[in-house]
């Protein structure tokens, strides 16, 4: 694979995350905090937003090691699978943002 192949793979995947940040996330969030959903666990279970995120990180890398282990997945493509950890890592990005900027107000 080429360089300019792997640039188109990962234009390809900014395409993608950003097209389900627009839809999937929206079902999740609220018109004034787009991270509400992480609070509502986080204070449903008593823990932080931060740990409710990197649970579900943590149920796409079991299914991801279940494609590398198994060479297949039956529910979700494997990459709506990574897919989805990439955007919890913008979203971790915005949590840690909010928390670092609510400590220094």
């Amino acid at each position: 694979m080429t360089h300019k192949d792997r640039e188109k793979i990962f234009k390809g995947i900014w395409d993608r995350n950003k097209k389900v940040r627009e839809t999937k996330g929206v079902d999740y969030a609220d018109s004034n905090d787009v991270n509400a959903n992480f609070k509502r666990s986080a204070e449903r279970y008593n823990t932080s937003p931060e740990k409710v995120l990197m649970i579900l990180v943590d149920k796409h890398l079991d299914a991801m090691r279940t494609y590398v282990n198994k060479g297949c997945l039956k529910g979700e493509p494997i990459r709506a699978k990574a897919d989805d950890v990439i955007n919890y890592i913008g979203i971790f990005e915005s949590l840690v943002d909010e928390k670092e900027n609510s400590q220094n107000s």
